[in-house]
């Protein structure tokens, strides 16, 4: 497991002041697994500091009591990661026996959050037979009439852009799983009309349709079958890696962020969001896989605990 270097809870929080005052008001928490700091606190910090929408991607697995401290502290929308509905194959990815905390986390979720909570699906051939299974648990999430919001589907298909897929068995479990965005579409057909709708967030790789027989909002995120292409110029994502590493791309060599006055790092910030508006200029046709070095400085070297 990868330690060494990675920034302590109040090194984050000097990041997102030093952010705030480069202009930012927005901030998107994930991982890895963000709960396993203390995301109440920092939650709370970054609030005091300015910060209006925070967004959280969780495994869930902390439970629905968790879930109302960070709304108390300035949560506004959760995403939940929940690949099957089977206890044993949820058992089987996750080495941990705790699927109904999992969904207690999403049904605690549409209760007190007023945006919508997003369940996101990896989408392998294995789940063609879950998606009755998920859209009834949504639908049955969706009736509740003390929920402040809602329960939206968002199906992912299964990319390579973690560097664990660039090992042999790595490549071999994808080649074996794989599901395209056509066949995930022709599943989802069969539950009703897929009627384009908007878009939830800010990632321009995600498309949206409500299916009104089912009268629930679907989303698809499918990267590899759109040939890896970037967002473009409707991504304003600024990425802060666990060990200081920021930058506006992941095709883009990062800056060490950390160790330096919160001026620095505002000007750093600053320098990455003019860069943003430049890119797709210098680099219009860039794609999310790089063989050679993708992912390796946002996921650390998932082949060498000791890479970062």
């Amino acid at each position: 497991m990868e330690s060494a270097g990675v920034l302590s809870d109040d090194e984050i929080i000097q990041i997102m002041k030093s952010g705030y005052r480069a202009g930012i008001n927005r901030v998107h928490w994930t991982g890895g697994e963000p709960t396993l700091r203390d995301m109440e606190r920092i939650i709370g910090k970054s609030r005091e500091l300015g910060y209006v929408d925070q967004i959280l991607t969780t495994n869930g697995s902390r439970g629905g009591e968790y879930v109302k401290k960070m709304a108390k502290q300035g949560l506004n929308r959760l995403i939940v990661s929940l690949d099957t509905m089977n206890p044993q194959r949820f058992k089987n990815i996750t080495k941990r026996d705790c699927l109904d905390k999992v969904i207690e986390t999403i049904r605690t979720s549409v209760e007190v959050l007023e945006q919508s909570t997003k369940m996101n699906i990896v989408y392998l051939e294995e789940t063609k037979t879950e998606i009755f299974d998920f859209i009834t648990l949504s639908q049955e999430i969706n009736t509740n009439k003390n929920n402040l919001g809602n329960l939206v589907i968002k199906f992912i298909e299964m990319t390579e852009m973690n560097p664990r897929f660039f090992a042999p068995d790595g490549k071999q479990f994808y080649n074996q799983h794989h599901t395209g965005k056509e066949l995930m579409l022709m599943e989802l057909r069969k539950f009703g009309t897929l009627i384009p709708t908007d878009v939830i967030g800010n990632n321009p790789n995600t498309h949206y349709w409500f299916i009104p027989e089912i009268r629930l909002k679907v989303g698809m995120i499918n990267i590899p079958s759109q040939n890896y292409m970037c967002g473009g110029d409707g991504c304003a994502k600024i990425r802060l890696n666990p060990y200081g590493k920021i930058a506006v791309c992941v095709n883009q060599e990062p800056v060490d962020i950390n160790n330096k006055t919160e001026q620095e790092q505002a000007e750093i910030i600053k320098n990455l969001i003019n860069y943003r508006g430049l890119i797709d200029s210098f680099y219009p046709q860039r794609k999310h896989q790089q063989r050679d070095n993708f992912g390796y400085w946002r996921f650390g070297n998932c082949n060498d605990a000791n890479s970062k």
